[in-house]
């Protein structure tokens, strides 16, 4: 029969979950669990709605046209129309949409502002990264100055999009204008979205 010193292997068990702990947390650093760590950016805890652009001048919300969405049956009933296998896929929390109206040269237009929050600042960025569902454009270029964690300029025929991502947010901007003012109508959109999520 085999017998067990209880004292030696108490000791023995202790001691390897001592080294199994102190191996995580040299790899993990804790794994975003110590609440006192401002080494970096903070990132923001609100709803998608809560940045959308209040005070854009020359630039007013469409009455009625804000949409938002908790669910996949929201998101695809009255958001996304029928494209929301990409949200489902990347877990996302909440969704929010605005349009505003102004002029670009003169010129009457609109633009489109959704902000998708997910699980993750890794998983707002596969979603920014994603070709499964054609969310990454095929063609873009980097926008300067640059806006969040990564961003990027598409331009298509008629419109620009702008989209970044900021922690756990991808942002998405719609101008219909292709000039240099549409752009920096969507970079004053950008900006103004960055620093709510900065506050």
């Amino acid at each position: 029969m085999l017998e067990l010193d209880a004292g030696r292997a108490s000791r023995s068990v202790r001691a390897t979950l001592l080294i199994l702990l102190a191996g995580w947390v040299a790899v993990c650093g804790g794994c975003g669990g110590d609440d006192d760590d401002k080494s970096g950016p903070a990132c923001p805890s609100a709803h998608p709605e809560d940045f959308l652009p209040r005070n854009v001048r020359g630039w007013d919300e469409l009455a009625g046209a804000r949409e938002t969405a908790t669910t996949i049956p929201e998101l695809q009933a009255t958001v996304v129309d029928g494209g929301y296998q990409a949200y489902e896929l990347y877990g996302f929390q909440e969704f929010a949409r605005a349009v505003y109206e102004g002029s670009v040269q003169g010129s009457p237009t609109s633009l489109d502002v959704q902000i998708t929050e997910l699980p993750s600042p890794a998983q707002a960025l596969a979603m920014y990264n994603d070709t499964q569902y054609g969310i990454k454009p095929a063609t873009s270029e980097p926008v300067t100055p640059p806006v969040g964690d990564a961003s990027r300029l598409a331009r298509s025929i008629g419109t620009l999009t702008l989209d970044f991502v900021k922690c756990s947010y991808w942002i998405k901007l719609y101008v219909n204008d292709t000039s240099d003012d549409g752009l920096s109508v969507l970079q004053a959109f950008a900006a103004s979205i960055e620093q709510e999520m900065s506050q």
